[in-house]
């Protein structure tokens, strides 16, 4: 089976990793939800972990919001 992180961040979609190796897959999620977590910029982001069916898999989806900052925050 194919795994595929991807991610959508402040609307902007893309896959972050395609792998055989779920645990792989798994390493990948965990660090881009910790990026997101702490990440300043983004407004809005969400990343999961797809099969080559396009199924989620579970629990590996997460969706992220920051307050917007102004400029020159």
């Amino acid at each position: 089976m194919k795994y595929s992180v991807v991610r959508c961040s402040n609307g902007n979609y893309s896959i972050e990793q395609e792998t055989d190796d779920l645990d792989s897959a798994k390493i990948t999620y965990r660090n881009l939800c910790n990026a997101y977590q702490k990440a300043p910029d983004v407004v809005t982001a969400t990343a999961a972990i797809l099969n080559e069916k396009l199924e989620v898999i579970q629990p590996y989806k997460e969706s992220f919001e920051h307050e917007a900052q102004a400029q020159g925050e």
